[in-house]
C-alpha cells in the first residue's frame, strides 16, 4: 500500500515531463507527510550509535523490576522507544512481552507515542514466530491497544486489522492469507503483501514466513501460480526460513493426509519435492527426516503411485514396439487389481524390475530418468520378462509379465526379494517361494497364475488371500477396470 506522498511525487513527476507543473496542495501535502507515521517501515538502530549497550542496560533494569514483581514496568520516554527493540528477549526463560508487567507499561507507552506504537508494530511482523506463537500473540495484545487509541497516524493499521485480523490472538497469518484469498485477487500473493503492509524490509521477516506456511496448505487452490510462488516466497523469508524449510514442505503436504490430489498438482508438486530435497524414501538427512512421520508418508506414497503408474506405461510402450496387443490388454486387469490395493493404503513401496528385452527395446538411461532409484535389472531364460515389484503390509510380491506367475513372501522371510537390490535373477524367484503361504488351498510354490482375468478368476483368488493377511476387502467391481 503506497503512501499519499509517494503518489503526490509521482504525479508530480508527470507533470515536470508534460512541462505541466502546478503547485501541491498544501493540505494534500500535509496529509501525506502524516501517513508517513503508518508506513510499516521502521529504520532500525545501527549498531555504532550504542544501542547494544543502552539495550544491555535496559534488559537489566527490566528484569530488575519483573524480579521485584512490580505491578507495571516503569521507563523514561527515550527508555521506551528503544524497548520495543526488547520484546522478544528473554527474562526467566520467557519473553519479555510475555510478563503483564512489561506488557502493560509497553502498552501504555505505546498509546501515548506513535513511534513506540510503530515500532511494537514492526517488531511484531518482523519476529512474528509460526512455530511458537505465544510470545507474538502477547505483542499483539499491545499492538490492538495502541490501535484502539489510535486516532490518524495509524487509521491504515486499524483498517488492515479490520480486514485481516493481524493482530489478534485468533487471527495471524491465516487469517490474513483467508483475507487475501477472499478478496480474488488476480494476482499472485506475493504481489498482495504491501495490500497488508509488509512491504520491504518486513516483506522478508517471521509474519510473512507464516503467511507462505498458511498459504502452502491452500497452494493448489490457485494452481495458476505454480511453485514458483513458493519459491520466490522462500527467498524474500530467508531469514525466518533457515532451517526450518520442513514445514514448507508439512505445508504442501498437509491437505493430503487422507487421500491424493489430482493427479496433475500431485505430480506437479512432488516433482518439485524431488528436485528440491530428493527421494523421501532413503533420506538419512536434509529436510526430510525433519518432516513429520505421517506427511513423509504421504511423498512416500505418492512415490510408490508414480512408479506404478510408470511401469504400466512402460509395459504399454514396450508392448506397442513389439505388437504386444495381448500383453497391454493383460496389463490392464493388473493395474486396477493393485491400484485398487494402493488406494486401500495397503501397497507401501514398488520397483520395477526390467528385463533385457525391455532394457534394448526403451533404452536403459530413459528408464532410469523415468524411475530414479526404484529400478533394477532381472536376468531370465525368456529375455523378454520384466516385472513390478510391491511391498504390501508385512508381505512381498512379485507381478511378472509373459505368463509369469504372481508370487508373494512374508516380509521376514529369508526367501523375500530384498526390494533394494540392483539386480534379481529370476531362477531365484522361482525357487524360493515361502510354501506355507496358503492360497485357495493351495501352497505356493509355483505361484499364481493370471488366468481367467476376465471374469475375475485369479483376481477373487488373490483378494481372498490378501484380506486373510492385511484385514482389508475390496469388493469385485474395485478390482476390475
Amino acid at each position: 500500500m503506497s503512501s499519499p506522498l509517494v503518489a503526490q511525487l509521482q504525479s508530480l513527476r508527470k507533470n515536470l515531463n508534460a512541462r505541466e507543473v502546478q503547485p501541491f496542495s498544501l493540505n494534500a501535502l500535509t496529509a501525506a507527510v502524516q501517513a508517513l507515521g503508518d508506513c510499516v517501515f521502521v529504520e532500525e538502530p545501527l549498531q555504532n550509535d550504542g544501542i547494544a549497550e543502552r539495550l544491555a542496560e535496559l534488559s537489566k533494569k527490566i528484569s530488575v523490576q519483573l524480579f521485584e514483581g512490580v505491578q507495571r514496568v516503569i521507563l523514561g520516554k527515550s527508555e521506551w522507544l528503544d524497548a520495543p527493540w526488547l520484546a522478544f528477549s528473554l527474562w526467566n526463560e520467557r519473553a519479555f512481552v510475555e510478563a503483564a508487567a512489561f506488557r502493560d507499561g509497553l502498552s501504555v507507552a505505546a498509546s501515548s507515542s506513535t513511534t513506540v506504537g510503530r515500532r511494537c508494530i514492526h517488531v511484531f511482523l518482523r519476529d512474528y514466530d509460526p512455530v511458537l506463537p505465544s510470545a507474538s500473540a502477547a505483542l499483539g495484545q499491545v499492538v490492538m491497544v495502541v490501535l484502539r487509541n489510535s486516532e490518524t497516524m495509524l487509521t491504515a493499521w486499524v483498517e488492515r486489522n479490520q480486514k485481516f485480523r493481524i493482530f489478534e490472538r485468533d487471527g495471524g497469518p491465516l487469517t490474513t492469507v483467508t483475507g487475501l484469498l477472499s478478496l480474488g485477487v488476480p494476482k499472485p500473493l506475493t504481489a498482495c503483501l504491501g495490500d497488508v503492509g509488509l512491504v520491504k524490509p518486513i516483506a522478508g521477516g517471521g509474519f510473512s514466513f507464516g503467511m507462505l506456511l498458511a498459504w502452502c496448505a491452500r497452494a493448489h487452490e490457485r494452481r495458476w501460480e505454480d511453485l514458483a510462488v513458493v519459491e520466490k516466497w522462500m527467498e524474500m523469508c530467508f531469514g525466518p526460513l533457515a532451517g526450518r524449510a520442513y514445514l514448507v514442505v508439512e505445508g504442501l503436504l498437509t491437505p493430503w493426509r487422507s487421500y491424493d490430489p489430482e493427479a496433475e498438482w500431485r505430480k506437479m508438486l512432488l516433482a518439485w519435492l524431488q528436485k528440491r530435497y530428493g527421494d523421501p524414501r532413503d533420506a538419512v538427512s536434509g529436510v526430510w527426516p525433519q518432516v513429520e512421520g505421517e506427511l513423509r508418508a504421504v511423498a512416500v506414497r505418492w512415490l510408490t503411485l508414480q512408479t506404478i503408474e510408470d511401469f504400466m506405461g512402460a509395459i504399454t510402450a514396450y508392448a506397442k514396439k513389439l505388437g504386444g496387443e495381448v500383453m497391454q490388454h493383460q496389463w490392464q486387469y493388473r493395474q486396477a487389481f493393485w491400484l485398487a490395493y494402493y488406494r486401500r493404503g495397503v501397497v507401501l513401496d514398488a520397483k520395477a524390475v526390467v528385463g533385457r528385452g525391455m532394457e534394448e527395446c526403451l533404452g536403459w538411461e530413459p528408464i532410469q530418468s523415468r524411475f530414479g532409484n526404484r529400478v533394477a535389472r532381472i536376468e531370465a531364460p525368456d529375455a523378454r520378462l520384466s516385472a513390478l515389484m510391491l511391498r504390501l503390509r508385512g508381505l512381498v510380491v512379485f507381478v511378472g509379465t509373459h505368463n509369469a506367475s504372481c508370487r508373494i513372501w512374508e516380509e521376514t522371510s529369508q526367501s523375500a526379494p530384498d526390494l533394494r537390490r540392483p539386480k534379481f535373477r529370476y531362477r531365484e524367484i522361482v525357487t524360493n517361494p515361502r510354501s506355507d503361504l496358503q492360497i485357495d488351498l493351495m501352497a505356493n510354490d509355483t505361484g499364481i497364475a493370471h488366468a481367467g482375468a476376465e471374469n475375475g478368476a485369479w483376481q477373487r483368488k488373490l483378494r481372498d488371500f490378501l484380506r486373510r493377511k492385511t484385514g482389508v476387502t475390496i469388493p469385485d467391481n474395485e478390482l476390475m477396470p
